[in-house]
């Protein structure tokens, strides 16, 4: 049950029902009518609820016994290799070659962004 799992997560993290609502922008009253079985979770609701506790939708709503999407964290623990990997070599550059490649970045971005603008203002009729 739902609400069974909203009380477990916030008391793991030793926050009170009024410190949640303020959490998320709600009231005492409706946190407690959720955890009580008596109140819904609006999906706005779930959502905040999932990304403040670090866990799935899925996990709230008792659907599922698995905290977080491994999926997920496997492309957030490639993505961050990579981004480890190219700022080690970016620290291993001179001073001048990590200025040219930062004058590189800034010239790719711009060329992004004008593409973008082009794209964009040509709309089909």
């Amino acid at each position: 049950m739902p609400a069974n799992r909203l009380k477990e997560l916030r008391k793991s993290q030793g926050i009170s029902q009024i410190q949640f609502a303020k959490i998320l922008h709600s009231s005492q009253q409706a946190i407690s009518r959720i955890e009580n079985g008596t109140g819904n979770i609006s999906s706005e609701m779930l959502i905040k609820i999932s990304e403040f506790f670090n866990v799935t939708t899925d996990y709230v709503l008792c659907l599922s016994d698995n905290k977080r999407d491994s999926t997920r964290q496997l492309q957030a623990m490639n993505e961050f290799e990579q981004f480890h990997d190219f700022l080690q070599r970016y620290q291993r550059l001179n001073p001048l070659m990590q200025d040219a490649m930062l004058n590189m970045l800034e010239q790719l971005e711009n060329i992004q962004e004008n593409t973008i603008l082009t794209n964009s203002s040509i709309s089909p009729h």
